[in-house]
């Protein structure tokens, strides 16, 4: 608002600053207003942001999960058909072993051998059983042993043949296990027998032999 002076000139700066003062209340005002709305805007699209990341993530772990549940069920179809395979082998195997235990030519012993064991029994290849001469050199083995076989150890070494690895490692495990079932028969407690299979640089001397030592007294 204008004023006049002391000697009658017009004033004009009192109306300049309060039009100037209006104009920067109102500009305050406008900036203020302007910051509020840009501050609501913001938390709102943080919110809807965060809304999206929250549903995106929740749509891929659910996506991983289905693949996770696939994997999970194709690998226990693979473990299903493993153990089928499994299974297959294995029976083919225990039918294999048994036809080659049917099929092993006269299973009777050979003959008994003098050596520097107690009890030294020859074997043919293929054959497990212990019959004929071999069982009554047992029997005479024990009677000289005494009537008290509970106190006296008797310890069981069996070699495999000069034939396939595999059947005559099986063949000596037999013969090793008639051996055993025997000494038991004839009153041997389990725990004073000690069996061992020799499969490591056997020598031709040894090849298809049963030996049985007494230890004690």
């Amino acid at each position: 608002m204008a004023g006049a002076s002391s000697d009658g000139e017009m004033n004009y700066w009192p109306g300049f600053v309060d039009a100037l003062a209006n104009l920067v209340l109102a500009l305050v005002f406008v900036v203020v207003i302007f910051t509020l709305a840009l501050a609501v805007i913001a938390s709102q699209v943080t919110k809807r942001a965060a809304s999206a990341a929250t549903e995106a993530a929740k749509s891929a772990a659910a996506a991983q999960l289905e693949a996770d549940k696939g994997q999970a069920a194709e690998l226990l179809k693979e473990i299903d058909a493993l153990k089928s395979t499994l299974i297959e082998k294995d029976k083919l195997l225990n039918l294999q072993a048994s036809s080659s235990v049917r099929e092993a030519p006269a299973p009777e012993s050979k003959s008994v051998a003098a050596s520097s064991a107690d009890l030294t029994i020859n074997f043919e290849p293929g054959a497990y059983q212990i019959a004929g001469d071999a069982l009554a050199g047992l029997d005479t083995l024990m009677k000289a042993k005494g009537s008290n076989p509970g106190s006296k150890t008797f310890e069981i070494v069996a070699y495999p043949g000069a034939g396939g690895f595999s059947a005559e490692k099986r063949s000596a495990y037999y013969r090793l296990v008639n051996m055993r079932n025997l000494l038991i028969e004839r009153g041997v407690p389990a725990a004073n027998i000690k069996t061992r299979t020799a499969i490591d640089n056997v020598l031709p001397t040894l090849q298809g032999q049963v030996r049985l030592n007494v230890k004690g007294k």
